[in-house]
């Protein structure tokens, strides 16, 4: 909101860029969560489900940033795309200490 984005500006750019971060973290964070549940309807070999995630994942992020350039007060940053891809492994890789905590997912139709 714009209460949050004027208390963040206050605070300096530094305080802001890693609440952005975080945030874009977050959001691919549980992207990559979601879509995971989807993925491992449709398919029952582990490595393709996590290049299916990372793909998807990936691909949102770079078509996030190029649209951001066509957005007044906004522009296409690396770094973004950086962090989403992040957030997307660490997605992945929680799940799999999940998997490995508590079972095997039931892959049963």
């Amino acid at each position: 909101s714009w209460k949050v984005r004027a208390a963040l500006s206050q605070c300096g750019f530094f305080v802001e860029s890693i609440y952005y971060g975080l945030l874009h973290f977050f959001n691919f964070f549980v992207l990559s969560l979601l879509m995971i549940i989807f993925v491992k309807n449709y398919t029952n070999n582990e490595l393709k489900l996590y290049y299916y995630v990372i793909l998807f994942c990936s691909m949102t992020a770079i078509i996030d940033e190029i649209h951001q350039c066509f957005v007044p007060d906004r522009a296409f940053q690396v770094e973004d795309i950086c962090t989403d891809i992040s957030g997307t492994v660490f997605g992945i890789v929680i799940s799999i200490v999940l998997k490995k905590l508590f079972g095997r997912w039931k892959n049963e139709k």
